[in-house]
Order: C-alpha cells, then structure tokens, then sequence
C-alpha cells in the first residue's frame, strides 16, 4: 500500500513537471511567433 502511494506521488510530481514544461514550451512558441511576426513586419517596410 505504501510502496503505491509513494508511486502515486511520484507520478503526479512528474505529470506537474510535464504540464511546466509544456507551458514553457507554449511561452517560447509563443514568443517566437510575436518575433517572426515582427521580422515580417520589418520587411514589408523596408520594401516600401
């Protein structure tokens, strides 16, 4: 019982470091996009 209990606790620790890690994801892409958008927004100036 206690052995499943500290598997479990294990589990939801690693599934919370997950979910972080997928908003950090998201934040970069997040990121990135806003950046990329900039780049373009540059270029169609400069075009001008």
């Amino acid at each position: 019982m206690e052995q499943r209990l500290a598997t479990l606790t294990r589990m939801k620790q690693v599934a919370r470091e997950y979910q972080a890690y997928c908003e950090q994801m998201l934040t970069i892409k997040n990121e990135s996009t806003g950046m990329y958008q900039q780049i373009e927004q540059l270029l169609a100036e400069i075009k001008r």
